[in-house]
């Protein structure tokens, strides 16, 4: 009977079940800081977010006036 290993002509390979325990390179835990442009873009989101926030609270605010008036 023929060993399955051999039946296509190869030979098993040690390190074909075996994982490799180190990490990708690239991957890291550890946070890094931001970036001058990142912390420029997050404060220009935050502006941007806290104005659009203004204005819905102030249509809101403007509604319950109206409905209040009439």
């Amino acid at each position: 009977m023929a060993n399955p290993s051999s039946a296509n002509g190869k030979k098993p390979s040690a390190s074909a079940s075996t994982s490799s325990p180190k990490l990708k390179q690239g991957t890291s835990f550890v946070p890094r800081p931001l970036t001058p442009s990142e912390i420029e873009w997050l404060k220009r989101e935050g502006r941007e977010f806290q104005e659009e926030y203004s204005r819905i609270k102030a249509d809101i605010e403007r509604q319950r006036v109206a409905q209040n008036v009439t």
